[in-house]
């Protein structure tokens, strides 16, 4: 959207960025040279309503329900974590030959 300065419906030439042709046109210090900064603000808040009911403006939406965050995925033990298990297990036996036996028959991780 592009928007040149006016007076009396008169487009001033000030080298408008649309490239549109404009009139020349002398304002005089009385007319046009102050606007006040509360009708500067209801002549843009008017722009932007007016394009708003053309939805071509749509102001940034909170959803007042927050948004789930996904559960953490549940830890896959590994083939080491497995093993020192195995391992803490079969260290808790009392017996040296069962002990033996458990500890050979670890799980490898090659």
């Amino acid at each position: 959207m592009f928007g040149s300065p006016l007076a009396d419906g008169i487009e001033l030439c000030t080298q408008p960025p649309s490239g549109q042709p404009c009139t020349a046109l002398l304002v005089s210090e009385n007319k046009g040279s102050h606007v006040d900064g509360v009708a500067e603000a209801n002549v843009i808040h008017g722009v932007i309503s007016e394009l708003g009911l053309d939805q071509l403006v749509v102001a940034p939406y909170a959803d007042p329900t927050p948004t789930p965050t996904p559960a953490p995925a549940p830890h896959v033990a590994t083939c080491e974590d497995r093993r020192r298990n195995y391992v803490v297990a079969a260290s808790k036996v009392h017996d040296p030959a069962v002990r033996k036996k458990l500890f050979a028959n670890a799980p490898r991780c090659d």
